[in-house]
């Protein structure tokens, strides 16, 4: 039972530690102010209350908030924010547009196309109206609609072109699309573009701008596939469509990026890398039961690429097909590729859901080998001790830290927390001495001492370690 205390108050206590050494200090201090008599003069009259209006919260600023929570994907507070937004100010696009956003990401169809009905009515002709409904039709793979829809206009916005020159592209209509993308490649160093400012609901014109960069290099790197495969004389289709595909997804294009994959699949069916980047887009989709499948076609076509085992064993993780997916890390292991390290780590919480502690230990003995960084091994350190009740482990796993990492405090303070555990209460201490010698302020070293202290029963010198 003392011995289940002991652990359960080191764990807190080590949760503190990590806050801030300045914590107990702080904690401390404001007690003893507070209980201060002299710190709280005596009040001889009423004070009168004051009444403090409410800072108003402005359009823009809830804009900038909602584009925050988008990014982080909290989709259901980004959609409150943009409700009030309109609510504030509803003769101006951009809450409705960030309100697009969010429904193109949760593929939510029909809420997308009765707000672009309702746009087109308060913005009619407005471009960002366009790019939405573009961006639906492309979500939904309606390919064979959006460019008729694009060719309805001459004066189309930059975004607008680029999605015109991937679509003529997937037509192989290249010279087209080329032309369209060299003028892109131009615009952003020499065109003049329309700022939107929000004064009042009103446009003006601002000076010249640039477009944004990730736009700019989804143009460039679209272009150079275009270059590459011009060298390339004795390439396929289904190479071209392969590379443009990497590019689309790696600029979070998910939906053409697809597209051109599939293309790539039907011009040379047993083309491996275009499985591969398929099955990664579906992955990225989080639509894992199709990656599974694709990546299965890609496997029984080269079963020995690491990648098809990497990614393969990564669906299946995520449909919680763990025995089945250890397989596959570990087929990725036999080779030494640039995904080895992430390999490592992932078959570590598997092996550790599964409690094969033994196999967890030898993982991280290669990982150590490699990773030099003492602090991304503090998670081991805390398996071998508290979980998997191994201090031998803990020790035989420090010492390897320890001879990365000599002078490393963070390095010092794990091999003595494992010398602890190991019952070497001498030498941790003369270790955490040495710690405390060269830095007086380090938390850590104080809270391994509080739990030596306790170790040996000796309460009163823990409290104060501990304080």
């Amino acid at each position: 039972m003392k011995q289940k205390k002991t652990k359960t108050g080191y764990l807190l206590v080590t949760i503190l530690c990590l806050i801030g050494s300045g914590l107990w200090v702080f904690r401390s201090t404001i007690s003893s102010f507070l209980k201060s008599p002299e710190v709280l003069p005596k009040v001889e009259t009423e004070i009168p209350k004051l009444t403090v209006k409410p800072k108003e919260i402005t359009y823009e600023s809830r804009i900038d908030q909602a584009q925050k929570l988008i990014e982080n994907e909290y989709f259901i507070e980004a959609t409150q924010v943009l409700t009030e937004a309109i609510r504030q100010k509803p003769e101006l696009i951009e809450a409705y547009i960030l309100l697009g956003q969010i429904h193109l990401q949760n593929n939510d169809d029909k809420k997308l196309q009765a707000l672009i009905v309702k746009l087109n009515k308060l913005f009619p002709n407005d471009p960002a109206v366009l790019m939405l409904g573009t961006q639906r039709l492309i979500n939904a793979h309606e390919f064979s609609e959006v460019l008729p829809w694009l060719e309805k206009s001459t004066d189309l916005p930059p975004d607008l072109l680029f999605y015109k020159a991937a679509l003529l592209t997937l037509q192989n209509n290249h010279e087209a699309s080329k032309t369209i993308l060299k003028e892109l490649e131009k615009l952003h160093v020499k065109s003049k573009a329309v700022l939107l400012e929000e004064r009042g609901g009103q446009k003006s014109t601002s000076e010249e701008i640039r477009l944004r960069p990730e736009f700019s290099k989804k143009v460039t790197e679209f272009r150079i596939v275009y270059e590459e495969f011009a060298d390339f004389k004795e390439g396929k289709d289904a190479h071209l469509f392969a590379k443009f595909s990497k590019v689309l997804s790696e600029n979070n294009e998910l939906a053409l990026a697809l597209a051109f994959a599939d293309r790539s699949v039907k011009e040379d069916p047993e083309y491996v890398d275009a499985w591969i980047i398929k099955g990664y887009i579906q992955y990225q989709q989080q639509d894992f039961i199709s990656a599974i499948k694709t990546f299965r076609k890609a496997y029984a076509l080269d079963p020995i690429r690491p990648e098809v085992h990497y990614f393969l064993a990564l669906a299946l993780t995520e449909e919680g097909l763990l025995e089945e997916a250890t397989i596959y890390f570990e087929k990725a292991l036999e080779y030494d590729f640039e995904f080895s390290e992430d390999v490592r780590w992932k078959l570590i919480n598997i092996l550790l859901e599964q409690k094969k502690y033994d196999q967890v230990f030898d993982l991280y003995k290669e990982l150590l080998a490699k990773e030099k960084d003492p602090q991304k091994f503090a998670s081991a350190i805390h398996t071998a001790i508290e979980v998997a009740n191994k201090p031998k482990a803990a020790l035989e796993l420090t010492s390897i830290l320890i001879k990365n990492n000599p002078n490393d405090t963070f390095a010092m303070n794990m091999q003595a927390w494992a010398m602890i555990a190991n019952k070497q209460y001498p030498e941790a201490e003369t270790l955490l001495k040495k710690i405390q010698k060269k830095d007086k302020t380090d938390p850590r070293s104080y809270l391994n001492m509080g739990l030596l202290y306790e170790e040996q029963g000796q309460d009163e010198k823990a409290k104060t370690m501990y304080q």
